[in-house]
């Protein structure tokens, strides 16, 4: 049958299926046919697309939507532009900006679910493992947090907004007036509003991460003061999204000057109070914590396999070693390094540079793999195979990481170095940078490779594996 021939209500049916309002846009256009169709009922299929980018948080979405949009565009303040989910249910979507924001915010939380799969659900799988209901809680929270902090700022700014402000200032609340916000989380019912401090806790996670990892500078040059957790946590989580991709802050912003006083309990403390005013014991506090957003988690009790720990999505293998960089940052990788390589920024500043890339910048993997390979390992405790808490990946690193930094120099310097006959136990090496910078420090004073005048490209003592044989066959070793 061709697509000519197609029943209106067949066009109908795919019309409403559609995945995203680009999609539909397109659709529309696509023949005379198939634009009547639409124009029969157009505000029903563009609800039903709405649905589709936000899923069943629509209202949700909608309403952070519809706030940003009144506040920023129609100039009414906080409390008029604040509707309720309820009021906003059967509404009708506007075309234009409502839609390209909404779809805008649909894929930040997309982007949030599988990351937060990744470390409360199931460690083994890139891609969101969530159930229907479990990914329903997570988008709504997520919308209903993101509205917090948009509502909280605006309403900050006009209590705050005087002539001298040049518009750029971001204000925050007074920690004694916090309680103000109380009334906005009161309207959700407590089993929501533990999934909304579920998703703040995973933010809280994800802002670590971030900082850790090296992808947003804590010292940005703007009123002097630290880039804190809590600056990030009240810019909201397309900011979050976006420092935590290694992309320049663009739709959302952190707020500066001002915002390094940010209270470090903005949410907490609204919250807290909220439960001592209905009366939530602290068992049941325990139980709903335990309970919010996800209803199961996968593997919630594996060991690693190195100690026996049990650890489960704290555990660290092929599937997630590219997360690591932000629970065991490269600088701290570095300090495992022996004797006073550690204070070596020659030997230590190429490589962290390099692992601090953005995202994909930096095969985490295969760095894992090869030092995972190298030997000895008589015990047969290292493989790529297994699963390890990061007690032990820090192990791992103290045993391997000088070996790997090695090779890494190898393949990614050009030229030789002649050895230090002190190898890493050098002193020199911390306070004269040119030592540092002609001669090799990395290897270890040992029986057959400590004569001065030996070179090599990349010095290691020998490897026993064949894969580090190979390695450092073609690193060879001149006389």
């Amino acid at each position: 049958m061709r697509f000519s021939e197609l029943s209106d209500d067949a066009i109908d049916h795919i019309l409403t299926s559609l995945p995203d309002f680009r999609t539909y846009n397109a659709a529309i256009r696509a023949s005379k046919h198939v634009h009547d169709v639409w124009n029969r009922h157009p505000k029903s299929t563009l609800r039903a697309i709405a649905r589709n980018v936000a899923g069943p948080a629509l209202p949700s979405a909608l309403r952070l939507v519809r706030f940003v949009r009144a506040t920023a565009e129609d100039g009414q303040d906080a409390k008029s532009a604040l509707k309720t989910e309820a009021e906003l249910v059967h509404s009708d979507i506007e075309p234009g900006d409502e839609c390209l924001m909404l779809q805008r915010h649909a894929q930040v939380v997309r982007r949030l679910e599988e990351r937060f799969s990744r470390r409360c659900k199931d460690r083994t799988s890139a891609v969101s493992r969530l159930s229907a209901i479990e990914s329903h809680r997570f988008h709504r929270a997520v919308y209903r947090y993101w509205l917090y902090v948009v509502y909280m700022r605006k309403v900050v700014d006009e209590r705050e907004d005087d002539d001298d402000d040049d518009g750029n200032t971001v204000h925050v609340p007074e920690e004694d007036r916090l309680l103000e916000f109380v009334p906005f989380l009161d309207a959700f019912s407590t089993d929501e509003l533990f999934e909304i401090k579920r998703v703040y806790a995973f933010l809280s996670e994800v802002v670590y991460w971030t900082i850790s990892a090296g992808l947003v500078n804590r010292w940005p040059p703007v009123a002097g003061g630290v880039l804190g957790e809590h600056v990030l946590l009240y810019s909201g989580p397309q900011t979050i999204q976006e420092g935590l991709e290694g992309r320049l802050i663009s739709g959302d912003y952190i707020p500066h000057a001002d915002a390094f006083g940010a209270p470090r309990v903005f949410f907490q403390r609204p919250f807290e109070h909220l439960l001592a005013a209905r009366r939530v014991s602290r068992v049941t506090r325990d139980q709903k914590r335990k309970q919010a957003v996800v209803d199961s988690v996968v593997g919630e009790q594996d060991p690693c396999d190195a100690c026996g720990t049990p650890a489960g999505t704290n555990l660290w293998g092929a599937s997630n070693w590219d997360l690591l960089k932000g629970s065991f940052a490269p600088s701290e990788m570095c300090s495992y390094l022996e004797a006073n390589l550690p204070r070596n920024a020659v030997e230590t500043a190429p490589v962290v540079s390099a692992m601090t890339a953005p995202a994909g910048g930096f095969d985490y993997k295969a760095m894992m793999d090869e030092m995972l390979e190298l030997g000895p390992d008589e015990s047969g405790t290292w493989s790529r195979d297994k699963w390890y808490c990061l007690h032990c990946v820090r192990h791992l690193f103290q045993q391997r990481f000088r070996h790997w930094l090695s090779l890494w120099k190898a393949r990614t310097t050009e030229g030789v170095q002649e050895d230090c006959w002190y190898g890493y136990n050098c002193r020199t090496q911390v306070w004269k940078r040119s030592h540092a910078e002609k001669l090799n420090v990395s290897r270890a004073v040992c029986s057959g490779c400590g004569r001065p005048g030996r070179r090599l490209t990349a010095a290691s003592c020998s490897f026993s594996t064949s894969a580090s044989r190979s390695a450092v066959t073609a690193l060879r070793l001149r006389h």
